[in-house]
């Protein structure tokens, strides 16, 4: 497999931002303010994936893991109905690694290796254990592409201390492997020194922030860092009631 090549994002405008897309050998990181838009995006269907064979693995530090399901899955089921799907699919190219929330306590045998529950959520060790584990259980023909939503919801076990070296560790592991992971940052829940720190150590920063006007609250994406391009114009967009994003 070809570690330099790039997959396009199924924003147009963005790739152009980019330099034409993701290198499949990085590592970016998502920054996003708390009054941002960004879910609408659910960061794993960002990329387009026609003719790829993958493993999506969601690292899950932030919502209840039905919520990841459903929209790893694109669809807009009720808790009900998430569970009667699970239990009859193989759900072949998505992993959770789940460190939010017990998984529905009765169902827990429905899911066998679909998703994984830490028994210690911030034990920094065992989860990079977790995340090694299910890499090498990967074909060679496989890439993988990593979730981790988000760096902020493990930071509230650990310190942003300990944080910054598990992120130095595992970036270290995708990269062993080619692999392309997104990692998720609340910017407004830590300090600077921290921000700059995991800033440097990635391939790529893209910003979803929000804007104040007069007449209303804008929401954008900015690339701030990007091997191949860096184009800091704002893309501007919108999110209508039926959930489409427009961009303008």
């Amino acid at each position: 497999m070809d570690k330099l090549s790039m997959i396009k994002t199924v924003i147009p405008k963005l790739d152009e931002r980019l330099g034409g897309g993701f290198l499949k050998n990085s590592v970016v990181l998502i920054s996003r303010q708390t009054a941002s838009r960004f879910t609408e995006f659910s960061n794993w269907n960002l990329l387009d994936f026609k003719g790829e064979k993958f493993l999506a693995v969601l690292i899950d530090y932030d919502r209840p893991v039905e919520e990841y399901i459903n929209f790893a899955l694109e669809l807009q089921f009720k808790e009900e109905e998430v569970k009667n799907y699970i239990a009859n699919s193989s759900l072949d190219n998505v992993k959770i690694i789940n460190g939010f929330s017990n998984v529905f306590e009765d169902e827990k045998h429905l899911f066998e290796d679909k998703i994984h529950t830490l028994d210690e959520s911030f034990n920094t060790d065992k989860l990079y254990s977790v995340m090694r584990t299910v890499r090498e259980g990967v074909s060679k023909d496989t890439w993988v592409f990593w979730v981790f939503d988000s760096l902020t919801g493990l930071a509230i076990g650990i310190s942003e201390n300990e944080l910054a070296k598990f992120f130095g560790r595992v970036i270290r592991l995708h990269k062993k492997y080619g692999d392309i992971a997104f990692y998720i940052v609340n910017m407004e829940a830590h300090t600077p020194q921290f921000l700059a720190i995991v800033t440097h150590l990635v391939d790529t920063v893209i910003n979803f922030k929000v804007e104040e006007t007069e007449e209303r609250l804008k929401n954008y994406i900015q690339v701030v860092k990007s091997p191949l391009l860096i184009d800091t114009t704002k893309l501007y967009y919108e999110v209508h009631r039926d959930g489409s994003v427009i961009f303008y």
